[in-house]
């Protein structure tokens, strides 16, 4: 939510000061870095920090997901609907599907729980634990 009135005015100058078409007349790197619009409180600052690493510490899953498992699973179905014998020349290729789910389970169960306690709350610690118990529970 926006603290002042006219800071939406603010940011869509910005915005369109970005997009001029004369370049000297552009904000350089330094100039929008140094721009109160970016300026951060005590209290954004610890989320930001909190957010990037996470994001540095998570590989996200839905996209490692999708572009490594699901999208070649999904090529995979559509030639054999269309020629279903074709299942046979992916073999290979089937085989390193289920190599990346069990890497994608591995990096899950590897992942540094130190580094990764140092920037949570204490809530996303207990749901990262029951989530870390109900996969144990559902491996039994």
């Amino acid at each position: 939510m926006l603290r002042r009135k006219n800071e939406m005015g603010l940011i869509l100058d910005l915005i369109a000061s970005c997009l001029d078409v004369d370049a000297k007349q552009r904000p350089t790197i330094s100039g929008l870095l140094n721009s109160h619009i970016f300026k951060l409180d005590n209290h954004e600052t610890v989320n930001a920090v909190r957010f990037s690493q996470n994001v540095i510490l998570y590989r996200s899953p839905v996209s490692n997901v999708t572009v490594a498992l699901i999208h070649p699973l999904r090529q995979i179905c559509a030639e054999t609907m269309k020629t279903p014998f074709s299942i046979y020349d992916h073999g290979d290729v089937i085989l390193k599907l289920f190599a990346g789910v069990e890497d994608c389970i591995s990096f899950v169960t590897a992942m540094p729980t130190e580094d990764i306690n140092e920037v949570m709350t204490i809530e996303e610690r207990r749901r990262a634990a029951r989530k870390t118990n109900s996969v144990k529970f559902a491996k039994e």
